[in-house]
């Protein structure tokens, strides 16, 4: 809450958008939705504006996340689900692909596709292990682990 105060006193917009876009995640991990996409717009807004790659990617997922948490109905999954494919369609680097991948492979599961969520993991899996060739990142480790599982 402060770093969100702060960072709009001194107009550092870059760490503004992350605070406002790390405040979103949090809430949607509550499960508090209405708030989480008040923070994550106003963050992924920001990102826009200055035409922050990563945040733009974390808000853009966010929202595919919230709508498809959100939605009462399988046809308001399938947009959410499309609005995360777009994405996709739209990244160039492998963390960020790997990223989409991996959501798009628990939200096919969730629908009951097993062939199209399967392709998801395997190629998020993929990603994820030639990134941690490069840089043993514990989250990408985390990643593959929870991936194997599934």
């Amino acid at each position: 809450k402060k770093a969100i105060l702060i960072g709009k006193e001194l107009g550092i917009k870059y760490d503004l958008a992350r605070y406002l876009i790390d405040k979103a995640e949090l809430l949607f991990l509550l499960k508090r939705f209405n708030e989480a996409i008040i923070f994550n717009d106003e963050g992924l807004q920001i990102a826009e504006e200055i035409k922050e790659k990563i945040n733009i990617l974390r808000g853009k997922i966010l929202s595919a996340k919230i709508d498809f948490a959100q939605a009462k109905d399988e046809v308001t999954k399938n947009n959410a689900v499309s609005k995360l494919q777009q994405s996709l369609n739209e990244m160039d680097d492998d963390e960020q692909k790997a990223e989409i991948n991996y959501e798009l492979g628990i939200m096919n599961e969730e629908l009951k596709r097993d062939t199209i969520s399967n392709q998801y993991k395997k190629e998020a899996s993929r990603l994820y292990k030639k990134l941690y060739k490069k840089t043993p990142n514990i989250e990408y480790k985390n990643h593959i682990k929870e991936l194997e599982k599934l």
